[in-house]
């Protein structure tokens, strides 16, 4: 049987339709990937307060591993979409099976973590039993994140996001299906919720990886003949990928300490926190995603020689930003109680900070669009490979303008509400923001 090669990939180009084409399947997986721990946390929320913040905690504590190893899988991404733009179809799943290998390996620093989650953990005693339990699997199965980044860069490199799509919403709802028995059925609490994600995590391994290695896939692309280990290849992955794992590392450190801070302040300042943050999480999908898919498109302007088309697609990507953000607007403004609802709060007796979650939503107006922006600029930098400049921006001020000041609240004991925390963060964002868009209007391309 003779496969069509012109068939077997798309052409990605500035029209609004190839944009859309990529970035719509991109967000909708973002957006799973989010509700995923966002569901965790409501259905956790309505076993107990305490249980949403002790899985917030050790959840933000795992993903700061987690993510680092995303970060260096998605670069894969870039390798693969340069290779579809420059049509050298049969060398696509190489950097693929570069990731996968670096995937499995990292179970030798996760592993023993995890078995000694009981005594390297950072919650505070009325979140202990619950959040180690939690940590501790999800930990011994840390690696899957990766492993799903780098299967689903085979996909989101040639725009074929359609598949990444259907296997995390396929997953998302399994999650949710198994949490809510695992945690409201069995009353397993957060090593119920775990077991939920972890399931659905191996069973998009599956998936990806059947389609990966099927007969199509292996014939035109040669996903089975490109499997040998490469460490030269491998450095160059790590080479690109170690800045955004990095950002990914310390960005995720920044919300782990203030988070950690706000429960030792308070048991209510850190539930208020864990909301917020919460919420933050089902938002941040859209920056997610459109950042992945503007690297995704640009990557393969890049491979084609396209270079004109490149602001011309940035400019879409921030109108498309822009429009979420003031859909956003309309439920957190007019319709702010059933934001209770969503996060399932309505069972406790959230009277005594209702005042303070009323303001983070309107707060989060401003944040929103200012951190979405920086993600869709770092995006479109990143497929040129400029990774570094806009992780040290990024980092020194979260570092400067937001950690170190809330630290210095905290230490003088002056750290009552976390409108101020909030308040920061609109400052870090703008200011990060104004210069990472001026590194992005000086290129060359």
């Amino acid at each position: 049987m003779k496969f069509n090669k012109s068939a077997a990939h798309r052409v990605i180009d500035s029209s609004f339709s190839s944009i859309l084409r990529i970035s719509v399947p991109m967000v909708l997986t973002a957006l799973s990937a989010n509700l995923m721990l966002f569901v965790d946390r409501a259905i956790l929320a309505s076993h107990s307060l305490e249980a949403m913040y002790a899985a917030m905690v050790s959840g933000t504590f795992v993903a700061i591993f987690t993510w680092m190893l995303v970060g260096i899988a998605t670069t894969a991404e870039v390798f693969v979409g340069k290779l579809n733009g420059e049509k050298q179809y049969d060398k696509l799943a190489a950097p693929v099976w570069q990731m996968v290998y670096m995937s499995l390996i990292s179970s030798v620093i996760l592993l023993p973590i995890g078995y000694y989650s009981e005594y390297i953990n950072f919650l505070p005693d009325y979140a202990l039993k619950e959040g180690v339990d939690y940590q501790r699997l999800l930990f011994y199965f840390g690696f899957l994140p990766s492993l799903i980044a780098g299967l689903s860069a085979f996909f989101i490199g040639q725009g074929k996001t359609k598949i990444i799509t259907a296997t995390v919403l396929g997953g998302n709802l399994i999650n949710a299906v198994l949490s809510y028995i695992f945690v409201m059925n069995l009353q397993m609490g957060c090593s119920g919720a775990a077991w939920g994600t972890v399931i659905s995590q191996i069973i998009q391994v599956f998936i990806l990886a059947t389609i990966f290695l099927n007969k199509s896939n292996r014939l035109i692309f040669k996903t089975l003949e490109n499997r040998a280990f490469n460490f030269k290849s491998m450095l160059k992955h790590f080479k690109v990928g170690t800045p955004i794992s990095l950002g990914h590392l310390f960005s995720i450190l920044v919300w782990f300490l203030i988070l950690v801070i706000m429960g030792n302040v308070s048991k209510s300042l850190g539930v208020i926190w864990s909301i917020g943050t919460n919420l933050y999480i089902l938002t941040s999908f859209f920056s997610e995603g459109l950042s992945k898919a503007i690297a995704a498109i640009a990557s393969n302007m890049i491979g084609s020689k396209d270079f004109d088309s490149i602001k011309k697609v940035y400019k879409r990507f921030v109108f498309l930003t822009l429009s979420f953000v003031a859909l956003c607007s309309i439920p957190l403004v007019f319709f702010p109680e059933s934001v209770f609802n969503v996060l399932n709060l309505m069972k406790h007796n959230i009277s005594g900070f209702k005042e303070d979650l009323f303001a983070l939503f309107n707060l989060n107006l401003v944040i929103m669009p200012l951190e979405m922006l920086e993600s869709v600029t770092m995006g479109v930098l990143m497929a040129r490979l400029d990774t570094k400049f806009p992780l040290l921006v990024s980092q020194t001020c979260l570092w400067g303008l937001l950690v170190t000041p809330t630290f210095m609240l905290y230490k003088l004991n002056q750290l009552s509400n976390v409108k101020t925390i909030y308040a920061l963060m609109c400052l870090c964002y703008s200011i990060s923001l104004s210069i990472i868009y001026r590194r992005y209007k000086k290129q060359k391309w």
